[in-house]
């Protein structure tokens, strides 16, 4: 294939979804839990009652598509299942129980992955990913023989000038037109010609999306309802909900003294945060947030009489393990910070 200035071998960058996620990842899944590996060092399949444990525990924010469950359904996941154990579950799951040389093995192909997907890629951020990724790569035949150096594995080398050329990985990650491809499935509601079916709605579609329908329209409506979300109501201050200091607490006389409601939620953009307290009942958690390099855990949201918003959060202290894994504990601090604009 001849295309003027096109580079045929940096023009076709590898696909992170499928050499990753549904390669790499899901392949090392089965190294560990399958009964056909049972005699070697890094088989856990014996322990995968705690490993489950631990995971169904793990609660994270209301943003993911989808929960941990029980490892029985785990040949259901999805690519973006794979990618929440590999970046979030994986080493706080087999923590102490995958053999220490094989979880800081998988852990530098996990943290340099994440680190490719960072918005803001620097020169130095790649050049230390694809070091990290050349050690995983070398050491992989020592750990899990030459057989089983696939494709995949290879594909690995080329993630980082993928990144050079292309820009962080989701840039060119088959993500989005999987994601097309469900949507043109379900315009198919019949057996009788599915193809026509599905023509015709995608063209209605199209139309919707690129015409200037009126507002009087009743066709305005619909599309409307269809494709655009909910709008959030803005927080305002609500006097049956009024925050009250404990009697025993005194206020300096040179600090002003404001009326406040409290609040279990509030919604920024499309990101929901949540009070660590209303989180407790909940399969997710949205109470915690990173602030300039820093971790919180939100304890109120209050608004005032002007219906300004503020998050009190208490602050954590951290301890770096990888670059997308810390541990904390609690510190005395606390944060106050004011929303500017908000929704809820």
């Amino acid at each position: 294939m001849f295309v003027p200035d096109f580079d045929v071998i940096h023009g076709f960058p590898p696909d992170y979804m499928h050499g990753v996620l549904l390669g790499v990842m899901k392949m090392m899944w089965d190294f560990f839990t399958c009964t056909s590996n049972h005699q070697k060092p890094f088989y856990v399949g014996l322990q995968l009652k705690e490993v489950e444990k631990r995971m169904i525990s793990i609660r994270p924010p209301s943003a993911f598509p989808r929960y941990p469950g029980k490892l029985e359904d785990i040949k259901k996941n999805k690519a973006t299942d794979w990618e929440h154990i590999l970046y979030h579950y994986f080493f706080p799951c087999f923590y102490g129980i995958l053999p220490q040389p094989f979880l800081d093995h998988f852990m530098l192909l996990s943290s340099s992955v994440f680190n490719l997907l960072d918005l803001h890629l620097s020169p130095e951020k790649i050049d230390s990913c694809e070091t990290s990724i050349n050690s995983f790569v070398a050491q992989f035949e020592k750990f899990y023989g030459e057989n089983n150096m696939v494709f995949n594995v290879h594909l690995l080398t080329h993630l980082s000038q993928c990144a050079r050329n292309f820009g962080a990985l989701w840039n060119s990650s088959l993500y989005p037109y999987e994601s097309a491809n469900g949507m043109i499935l379900n315009y198919r509601t019949g057996n009788n010609h599915p193809v026509v079916q599905i023509t015709k709605k995608y063209v209605m579609h199209r139309i919707c999306q690129n015409s200037r329908i009126p507002e009087t329209s009743p066709a305005y409506t619909w599309h409307s309802e269809i494709w655009n979300s909910t709008k959030k109501q803005d927080l305002h201050f609500d006097r049956r909900f009024v925050y009250e200091l404990s009697q025993d607490v005194s206020i300096d006389d040179y600090i002003e003294q404001r009326e406040f409601s409290y609040h279990d939620r509030i919604h920024v953009g499309n990101i929901q945060y949540r009070t660590h307290k209303s989180c407790r009942d909940l399969g997710y958690d949205d109470s915690y947030v990173c602030i300039y390099g820093e971790f919180f855990r939100i304890e109120q949201i209050l608004t005032d009489t002007n219906s300004e918003t503020y998050i009190v959060g208490l602050k954590l202290i951290t301890c770096k393990l990888f670059d997308n894994m810390f541990t904390y504990s609690i510190s005395d601090s606390m944060l106050k910070t004011e929303m500017s604009s908000h929704d809820d």
